[in-house]
């Protein structure tokens, strides 16, 4: 078994361990998570998808080239909730270490989608996080090819224009306080 993760229900009930390959072929529903990043300005630090990334055993990774909010990922499997993987996903795409008190939790939710070019499937429920930051940002390019901060309004504009992922799609439709995207 490869990497292996949180095989959940969908009020995130822990039901048993899965591997990532086999969830995102089969579209079992586990653990997944999403940062997004600020600075005191209040601008967003979007990331666009690594199109050559690949997860495992030659399988590219979903949604390549699709904009991202900052960070996203998943929890492990033996790890009790997500901050534990949600600070090492900040220090492997960001290269930043942080303690788990600058992580701030809105909420979670579920989504589901397919992806046409890989024809995985992302199934999650999914947690949400904020990281107010004001330092240097330096992407880990296996990970992110793009990154770029934008202001609330431009990042409206943005996501009109650009292809996003269902997941930040979704995140933006349910916490529209935190991208004031209304």
């Amino acid at each position: 078994m490869g990497e292996v993760l949180v095989r959940v229900d969908k009020r995130d009930a822990v039901l048993g361990k899965v591997d990532r390959i086999k969830a995102h072929k089969e579209g079992i529903l586990h653990r997944g998570f999403l940062i997004v990043v600020k600075n005191h300005e209040n601008n967003f630090y979007l990331t666009q998808r690594n199109p050559k990334r690949i997860i495992c055993h030659g399988i590219r990774a979903p949604f390549p080239s699709y904009w991202d909010c900052s960070v996203a990922g998943h929890p492990r499997w033996g790890q009790r909730g997500y901050v534990t993987q949600a600070m090492k996903e900040v220090e492997e795409e960001l290269n930043m270490k942080i303690s788990r008190k600058e992580l701030k939790w809105l909420g979670k939710f579920y989504y589901e989608q397919s992806d046409e070019i890989t024809k995985l499937v992302e199934h999650e429920i999914c947690a949400l996080f904020l990281l107010v930051v004001d330092n240097k940002i330096s992407p880990n390019r296996t990970e992110i090819s793009k990154a770029k901060w934008l202001t609330p309004r431009q990042l409206r504009e943005f996501m009109k224009k650009n292809k996003i992922t269902p997941w930040f799609l979704k995140a933006c439709e349910l916490f529209p306080e935190i991208f004031k995207l209304r």
